[in-house]
């Protein structure tokens, strides 16, 4: 569809090139927009001395610095295809009396500005960030917006006017949608405000995923754009009835960027446990992750002796720990020698111990080990 229309907006110019002066001008290269690097055969033709004027035709396949204000009218279209880009924070655009604008690649510009009929086309999956304002005057019908509007100063649609497709549109200043957006109209006040279109999922979930580690189970995700994101959820079960919160995590609000998020639950679980995410909007608005399944027994957490004590060849152990992993057990003399070795299989909580005692009597280290974890304690033996 973008080849289509990049066809049909080349064969409509080149038949108005028969009743007026417009050119169809192709950047050779990336650089500033007032270059001399334009071609009027192609992408690969050869640069010539001028530059594109405001009704001609512009075809943008690299990264083009805007470092002047661009205005198009008229017969004049600005086409940035998907390997092109238009891009200043200080320099503005504005398409008016029937000017044309498609964007398949990257646009970011100062102000963006619409007049008296423009066309325009955003396509899907495409972001155009304006750093200042966005103004889409009255009476400006000819506007489809599948993509993202990322707007950081203030918004205006003025009345009659109608931005179509099915997109979404960012706004961080004061917002004044007198016209129609989306099917939506009437909404004026302060941002951070949304408009998006009903098909517009409020995140595009890309990675999600669950893995146990030694310091608990852990939980990861990645969102690849949010709007209206306010925050998540981590919410846990055993049953599938009765569920917890465990952490609460701000979302970004609005973003169309990669974004990593991460929890970590330091809880052992000894038997299967479930988890999931609850997304909720600024507008209350929610939504669930899949759940997903892990039993995570943690080893390590705790690991401790509660008493000890010997009585004729044998010796009374009380210790408690977190992990179920069997413990290994030893009695060493002084020099290092061991003199007892045993391991056990724990249960959660105290576990009571009884071992053989060493013959000879003196004093001696009682050392237990679970995995990375260890304590010990010195014992004299009578």
């Amino acid at each position: 569809m973008k080849t289509l229309n990049l066809y049909l907006a080349i064969i409509i110019f080149i038949s108005n090139i028969n009743s007026s002066s417009a050119i169809i001008y192709y950047a050779t290269r990336a650089g500033n927009f007032t270059d001399q690097m334009w071609s009027t055969t192609s992408k690969t033709g050869k640069p010539v001395t001028t530059v594109p004027g405001q009704t001609d035709s512009i075809v943008i396949d690299y990264a083009i610095n805007l470092d002047i204000d661009l205005v198009i009218h008229m017969t004049g279209i600005l086409i940035i295809n998907e390997t092109g880009s238009l891009t200043s924070t200080t320099k503005s655009l504005e398409i008016k009396n029937g000017g044309a604008l498609e964007v398949y690649g990257t646009l970011q510009v100062y102000n963006f500005t619409l007049d008296n009929s423009s066309n325009i086309v955003i396509a899907e999956g495409v972001t155009v960030t304006v750093y200042n304002d966005f103004t889409n005057k009255n009476n400006t019908d000819g506007v489809t917006f599948d993509g993202f509007l990322d707007v950081q100063g203030d918004y205006y649609n003025g009345n009659k006017s109608v931005i179509g497709g099915c997109g979404q549109i960012s706004i961080a200043g004061s917002f004044y949608n007198w016209g129609t957006a989306f099917e939506t109209s009437g909404q004026e006040g302060t941002g951070p405000f949304s408009i998006i279109c009903n098909g517009v999922l409020p995140i595009n979930l890309v990675d999600y995923k669950i893995k146990c580690t030694k310091s608990g189970t852990y939980l990861e995700w990645s969102t690849a754009s949010e709007t209206n994101n306010n925050y998540f959820s981590i919410e846990k079960s055993i049953d599938l009835k009765s569920w917890k919160t465990v952490s609460t995590l701000s979302g970004a609000i609005n973003s169309n960027k990669v974004r990593n998020y991460s929890f970590i639950d330091t809880e052992s679980n000894d038997v299967n446990t479930y988890y999931r995410i609850k997304q909720t909007d600024l507008d209350g608005k929610f939504d669930y992750f899949d759940m997903l399944c892990t039993t995570c027994k943690l080893n390590n957490n705790k690991l401790d002796f509660i008493g000890l004590s010997a009585s004729e060849n044998m010796i009374k152990l009380i210790i408690t720990t977190d992990g179920l992993e069997p413990v290994l057990l030893t009695i060493t003399d002084l020099n290092g020698t061991k003199k007892v070795t045993k391991e056990i299989n724990p249960v959660k909580g105290e576990n009571i111990i009884n071992i053989e005692s060493p013959t000879q009597r003196g004093l001696y280290v009682v050392n237990m080990i679970q995995n990375e974890k260890s304590s010990s304690k010195r014992l004299y033996i009578n």
